[in-house]
């Protein structure tokens, strides 16, 4: 809770923005993981199923370091995903704190409320899901 101490504004306008630029980072950080991993992985899938004999090394090794490397990808989503709702919540207190008007204007306009929110990240981890399905069946077809 804020001490009776009176801070300087310019600190707070300034945790404000520092709290929005992490955001940003993260973001950026895991728009440019999820990139990578997908095109790995779509060059992975393209490579097995290209051939027309599955070795080891097509049918089994390569699919499953993307496996791998999807779980890593939406386990980074989805701790980046926790680590933006916590700065989001830092940002709005210090609004809140500091500029109760802008606040109140803030809580007055936000989304419609939907039934089902698909934001970036959630899209992304979902992607991260979604793409390990085909690995997997590269894999079960390998092993047959």
């Amino acid at each position: 809770m804020p001490s009776e101490t009176k801070m300087n504004p310019e600190f707070y306008r300034m945790y404000y923005e520092h709290q929005y630029e992490r955001m940003s980072k993260l973001e950026e950080q895991r728009l440019t993981f999820t990139n990578i991993v997908v095109t790995l992985t779509v060059v992975a899938l393209t490579f097995g199923f290209s051939i027309q004999s599955l070795s080891v090394i097509n049918g089994l090794i390569l699919p499953l370091l993307m496996v791998i490397l999807n779980i890593f990808g939406a386990a980074y989503t989805y701790r980046t995903l926790q680590y933006v709702q916590v700065h989001r919540k830092r940002a709005k207190e210090v609004l809140k704190l500091c500029a109760s008007e802008i606040y109140a204007i803030d809580q007055a306009i936000s989304l419609p409320d939907l039934k089902l929110r698909l934001g970036l990240a959630r899209i992304q981890l979902l992607l991260h899901i979604v793409l390990t399905v085909p690995l997997l069946v590269l894999i079960v077809l390998y092993t047959l």
